[in-house]
């Protein structure tokens, strides 16, 4: 009977080691494909670490003289200043309907005209004397965003953040071996890559949390008040943020996670 079964001859084993020679060349090449790559990324890394301390050589060379003065300090509220106590005021009436005490909580006041205001974590707050242009439910949304970000301890989270980001700056400019201006710019610019992402996060997480903190003092509608406090602060000062270096999402971004989160016909009255 015919087998399909073939007993090898001379030839097939002279075949042999060519059959093998091919594969291991095939393997070589692979390798060195690869190798290739990785070399070619390495590159490329490379070119781009010489290219961004070479760009942060140039922002801090065109660094103004006006922009590395430092900025006003903040200080104690000033004792019978009517216009300052409304606005301490306003933030103890806040904290206290929302459990704090009067002893945990510190402000300090900034002379600037600006509307704004910061929670620096601890029950320690920043408020900008331009707050004092603002009705006292637009000072109340704000001021319920800041004690928001002060009790789901944003400060605490970005400080540990901002910590690797310096890290990494300062490891950056000294392999680079750049001066201290440059290593500055350098870690700016690689916390400015994370943080922004994180920060927006954290922004529409407060937007949240300060509805409720609103709602602590007796507000029908806590979320029509803060977003009615946005479209007030966007058509007077645009739209402060939304770029993607700035830690602020745009208003209109938090106007709409607003309307989304809290659907009401205030809130739509509202956030128009």
């Amino acid at each position: 009977m015919a087998s399909g079964f073939r007993h090898p001859t001379a030839d097939d084993y002279e075949a042999e080691p060519h059959r093998k020679g091919k594969f291991s060349r095939w393997i070589s090449a692979l390798g060195n494909r690869i190798m290739g790559l990785f070399g070619a990324i390495g590159s490329l890394l490379f070119v781009g670490l010489i290219l961004v301390l070479w760009a942060a050589d140039i922002s801090s060379c065109f660094r103004t003289t006006s922009s590395l003065k430092q900025s006003a300090t903040p200080r104690a509220p000033r004792a019978g200043e009517r216009a300052e106590s409304r606005l301490t005021g306003r933030l103890t009436s806040l904290w206290t309907a929302s459990g704090g005490t009067t002893d945990s909580l510190h402000a300090w006041v900034l002379d600037d005209a600006s509307i704004n205001a910061a929670s620096l974590g601890g029950g320690i707050f920043i408020l900008w004397t331009g707050l004092g242009n603002l009705t006292d439910e637009q000072l109340d949304a704000v001021m319920a965003h800041e004690l928001a970000h002060d009790e789901l301890q944003h400060s605490r989270r970005s400080a540990e953040l901002r910590d690797v980001m310096d890290f990494i700056g300062e490891a950056i400019g000294v392999i680079g071996g750049r001066d201290e201006a440059t290593t500055q710019t350098v870690k700016r610019w690689s916390g400015s890559f994370v943080v922004p992402r994180y920060d927006r996060a954290q922004e529409l997480e407060a937007d949240v949390n300060a509805v409720y903190v609103l709602a602590a003092r007796q507000y029908s509608d806590p979320a029509a008040v803060i977003c009615a406090a946005f479209v007030h602060l966007r058509s007077t000062g645009g739209e402060a943020g939304g770029g993607f270096f700035d830690s602020h999402p745009a208003l209109t971004e938090r106007i709409q996670a607003l309307r989304r989160r809290f659907p009401s016909a205030a809130v739509e009255v509202a956030c128009r």
